[in-house]
């Protein structure tokens, strides 16, 4: 009887282990990928909760600075930016709206960092119909 309890335990273990994993966010994994509208939704989501965040701290709800102010774009989303952008070799006028479109998602993290955020949430706020227009684009 005790030979098998141990091989139970395992198995058990193994796959409580596994179930216990937290589920990866469906953006960041497609963005993971290099998906354009994903990597740029998965920006524009980050800057719009630290616009919140910010918020919440002018108005006196938080004791100290919150640190994605000065965090802006993380070294993470900006790789998938770029695998973004390399994903769109070929297709110089889809480069072209990228590029515009990753330009305003560093504005707006710029603002974040420098200005009031009530500003800044005018400017995030209209992300997601720029990272929408990624998607609607033919393949040129």
């Amino acid at each position: 009887m005790r030979a098998l309890t141990w091989p139970l335990l395992a198995t058990a273990a193994a796959l409580l282990s596994c179930s216990t994993q937290p589920a990866r966010d469906p953006i960041e994994v497609k963005a993971s990928e290099g998906d354009p509208v994903a990597s740029c939704q998965l920006v524009a989501r980050s800057l719009h909760a630290c616009a919140l965040e910010k918020q919440t701290w002018e108005k006196g709800g938080l004791s100290s600075r919150p640190a994605c102010i000065d965090q802006g774009i993380t070294t993470q989303q900006m790789a998938y930016l770029d695998k973004a952008a390399a994903g769109l070799e070929g297709q110089q006028l889809n480069r072209v709206f990228f590029s515009v479109t990753k330009l305003e998602l560093a504005t707006a993290a710029l603002l974040l960092q420098t200005g009031p955020a009530d500003k800044a949430t005018e400017l995030i706020d209209k992300l997601p119909e720029s990272c929408a227009t990624l998607a609607n684009r033919p393949k040129i």
